[in-house]
């Protein structure tokens, strides 16, 4: 039987920002395989507006939302001062702006974001192969709970 790799399909889901939204690969039913759209649809000879899933036999990946994934960070791993970072980088841009500086002056906030952005896209990709029933092999390593107690407000 044909799996997909959870640990190849993670890598490449692609996600959205501010500044991009790009679907570059897609799965192809027939070979359990990522390739790229722009080659597919140059193999198939069409234009990608008259590119339809349906017809052919592929499927985008799911796409993940990375505002969401650090709205959802924020309120669901015990950050004392998240409404107020919230409502002061209220939109997707600012928000991706705080966590960029997050990422470079607070090493521990980070890491904690990143593990939890890392079992949101696995349960996205976890999701997307039982709704297509893709079977896939769950070849990643166990991703702990977050536990988290680090207030960086506290070290002001």
């Amino acid at each position: 039987m044909k799996t997909i790799s959870l640990g190849v399909l993670v890598r490449n889901i692609p996600y959205q920002t501010p500044y991009k939204k790009v679907q570059t690969y897609l799965f192809n039913r027939n070979t359990f395989e990522l390739e790229q759209k722009i080659e597919v649809i140059g193999q198939l000879g069409i234009a990608e507006e008259d590119f339809y899933f349906w017809d052919y036999d592929y499927l985008p990946l799911p796409d993940i939302s990375f505002a969401h994934t650090q709205r959802d960070f924020l309120l669901t791993c015990n950050i004392k001062n998240a409404p107020k970072i919230l409502s002061e980088y209220s939109d997707d841009e600012a928000l991706e702006g705080y966590f960029g500086w997050s990422s470079e002056h607070e090493c521990e906030l980070s890491s904690f974001w990143w593990q939890h952005h890392l079992s949101i896209i696995k349960q996205k990709a976890i999701e997307w192969c039982k709704d297509y029933n893709i079977p896939f092999e769950d070849d990643m390593p166990k991703i702990k709970p977050i536990e988290m107690t680090y207030h960086p407000e506290e070290l002001k």
